[in-house]
């Protein structure tokens, strides 16, 4: 890669945006919501104070952070992959940088996708910028500025992370977005379409913070007589004294003293009120539904039942996970493997495993692996290898059975037309193979009238 010295004597690579006029910002930044009384929260506060919010995004990264991800290869047969072990692409992804483990870069890709809309890695090539990436570096998405022409996908992105501007092309780059109508190829933040459940979820939790905080609230009132008036500065000695006894949540509910002619009325809790609870709820729904997760996976308990929190766990991963799995999957295929010259057309890609997760219990694991040997779909010791089990001792299996599969038997025996018998005394039975003789014919007697009997007889 060519660089050239800038007129600060920084060392950037040609074509970076200081050089180029047509380049544009089009993304990057902390991203921000607007809350009532003129206020706003950036993206990554929310996920930071809002327990609706954080509960989403971290049961969906956790889950993708936490998969083992492995490298196979494509055979000729394309019906038998196998894994690869020890190739460059399956150590940085096992390995993307000191002292990190795979779960560095699938946090950094799927948390930040799932505040911002967009997740991104730098590759590090070391110092030389050259060859094969060595590390996959984390993006802080806040800190990201996107350049583009207008109208045309992003050609470089920079950060401020480390405290200076860094410039990468995106060929030094793993981008991971859901597509949208951004000109660039950007993603949009989930949080983007709930800035209103956002908003009416601080507005009722600052509500309720204040309620507490601020609201005088004896179990009753006092009420002064009829042609009161406050002399001097009584009016303002009794409400702080008022709110001195009574304010916050350790003073609620005390008894308040009477002055004479005062009188004392009973106070209750507004429907107002009341609805501030539902409000929080249907928050909390609405967080689920724009990020496609079960809420009971998020702690709401309203709908569930101890029959669907198994089939609920299955959805997690066929339903809500999957589509991020195979966009992760796609993106390592198109951006890292087959983006890099000495890995293309190697017939390498890179695979979630999810046969841990999708398991079932263990009476289900033995009766599909029992099913599976009994119907001569698996030999003895690949059942075994189903529910973890160790194959057969060859000492006790000379002839190697278990390695053959099982035929079912038929216990019926096959039709086989038999030849058609010479002797019209032999009739078929109910076993085609077998005759047995026919019985004798028997024929009816005709019975003779007396009026036709001789007559001599009578």
């Amino acid at each position: 890669m060519t660089v050239l010295v800038t007129r600060d004597d920084r060392l950037l690579p040609e074509g970076v945006p200081p050089f180029r006029d047509d380049y544009i910002v089009t993304a990057g930044g902390q991203g921000s919501v607007a809350l009532s009384g003129e206020l706003s929260t950036t993206y990554e506060l929310i996920y930071e104070t809002n327990p609706n919010c954080a509960a989403v995004v971290n049961k969906l990264v956790r889950q993708i952070a936490t998969l083992p991800i492995k490298v196979y290869d494509r055979p000729s047969s394309e019906d038998a992959p196998e894994e690869v072990r020890g190739h460059p692409v399956g150590k940085l992804l096992n390995k993307p940088a000191p002292r990190r483990g795979q779960s560095y870069w699938k946090q950094a890709l799927a948390r930040s996708a799932l505040i911002h809309g967009n997740g991104l890695l730098a590759k590090y090539r070391g110092p030389s910028m050259a060859g094969s990436p060595q590390n996959l570096l984390a993006v802080a998405w806040p800190w990201v500025a996107a350049y583009a022409p207008l109208g045309s996908p992003v050609k470089w992105w920079s950060t401020f992370q480390t405290g200076t501007q860094r410039y990468f092309s995106v060929d030094d780059g793993v981008h991971l977005a859901w597509e949208s109508q951004d000109l660039h190829g950007l993603g949009v933040s989930p949080l983007k379409p709930l800035a209103e459940t956002i908003k009416l979820d601080d507005a009722t939790r600052r509500y309720q913070a204040s309620s507490f905080a601020n609201g005088a609230r004896p179990a009753s009132a006092i009420v002064p007589p009829d042609g009161f008036a406050y002399q001097g500065n009584q009016r303002e000695e009794l409400r702080q004294e008022i709110n001195r006894m009574h304010s916050g949540v350790d003073n609620a509910f005390k008894a308040a003293l009477l002055a004479p002619g005062f009188k004392w009325e009973g106070l209750a809790h507004t429907a107002v009120e009341a609805e501030v609870i539902a409000a929080r709820n249907l928050g909390r729904e609405e967080f689920a539904m724009v990020y496609d997760v079960p809420p009971p996976m998020i702690g709401d308990l309203t709908h569930s039942t101890y029959s669907n929190v198994e089939e609920l766990h299955r959805i997690l991963y066929v339903t809500t996970l999957r589509p991020w799995f195979a966009l992760i999957e796609e993106i390592l295929q198109v951006q890292l493997i087959d983006g890099e010259e000495e890995w293309a057309g190697n017939d390498l890609y890179a695979r979630f495993d999810l046969a841990e997760v999708l398991r079932g219990n263990r009476r289900e694991e033995i009766d599909a692996a029992s099913e599976a040997f009994v119907n001569g779909l698996a030999t003895l010791n690949e059942a075994r290898e189903m529910i973890d089990m160790p194959p057969v001792d060859k000492a006790s299996d000379p002839e190697g059975l278990a390695d053959m599969p099982h035929i079912p038997k038929n216990n019926l025996r096959p039709l086989i037309e038999p030849e058609s018998p010479t002797d019209p005394n032999q009739v078929i039975t109910g076993d085609p193979n077998e005759t047995r003789p026919a019985p004798e014919k028997v024929t009816k007697a005709t019975r003779v009238s007396p009026l036709h009997e001789d007559p001599s007889n009578l």
